[in-house]
Formats: C-alpha cells, structure tokens, sequence
C-alpha cells in the first residue's frame, strides 16, 4: 500500500506561468515509513473541492513517473471566489473513495488519498494535518488524521 503525502502543505501563490492565483503542494507517493517510493507510473488527480458542498472548484491531473521522489501539483484557481475549499490528491482512476472493500478484493487502487485542511483562499494557509477518509466494509466512512511532512514520527487522530 501507498500513500500520497503532503511535504510542502497546500498554500496560495502567484504562477508567473499560469498568470494567475494558484493553490500549490509538493507531494509524494511512498510507503508508510517512507523508505520507499512508488515506483510506476500513475496518473494523479488534484482537485479543490468547496467545504461547504463538495462540488469541484479546480481540477488538474498530473503525471507520477516511476522513479521520481516527489511532484509539484499547482492548481490555478482563476477567478473563484475566496470560498474555503480542501484541496484532494487521489490516484487519478480511483479519485472518488479510498474503498477498503476494492482494495482487499484487489479491484481497488493501493493508493491511498490525502485531503488536506480547510485552505481559506482570500488569506494565508497554514495546515499540519492531512485526512484519510477510508470507506469501510460496512459502507461507512472512516476518517483518520495525521501529522503533515517528511517526518516519519506522526500523530495520527481517528474521528468518528
């Protein structure tokens, strides 16, 4: 199993490129100790979901190559209106649910997603956790917590 990290936290910045405001995160796809990385090829979906309803704000896959240790994910976020939005990082054929069912059954993707926190857009971000939210046998959803970063030393939270 793998799953997709945080090292630089989602934060607001200017693209030159883009020319316009963009939410930017440097990610990874690694091993649960991080001594490994992923090492195929997989496309990755990045998209800025509204908190308040889930609808998709912005959306941009980029591509994962075997062999890399890390990915720059810019999402341009034009002229949306500073409503507060989650920025979600999935492998890009499985972005809908990390499917516990799927996963067991060896249908399912052995990527594990991130969410991060709420990003407000009009201001600064500054987030430490992200979010895992596992969709169980049961069909209920379980939401777990953990530290942001490289460090291999995280708290983890579940939530009910």
């Amino acid at each position: 199993m793998r799953y997709i990290r945080f090292l630089k936290y989602p934060r607001r910045s200017y693209s030159k490129k883009e020319q316009s405001p963009t939410i930017s995160s440097l990610i990874t796809i690694t091993s649960d100790l991080g001594e490994t990385f992923c090492s195929r090829d997989v496309a990755v979906a990045a998209d800025l979901v509204r908190d308040e309803d889930g609808g998709s704000v912005a959306r941009k896959v980029c591509q994962w190559r075997a062999g890399m240790r890390n990915l720059q994910v810019d999402i341009s976020i034009g002229d949306v209106a500073a409503c507060p939005v989650k920025l979600h990082v999935a492998a890009a054929k499985y972005e809908n649910a990390d499917d516990l069912r799927e996963y067991l059954n060896g249908t399912g993707s052995d990527i594990v997603s991130a969410w991060s926190e709420t990003l407000g857009l009009a201001g600064k971000t500054t987030g430490s956790t992200v979010e895992r939210r596992l969709l169980s046998q049961n069909g209920k959803t379980l939401t777990v917590r953990e530290e942001a970063g490289e460090s291999i030393a995280r708290h983890i939270w579940y939530e009910n």
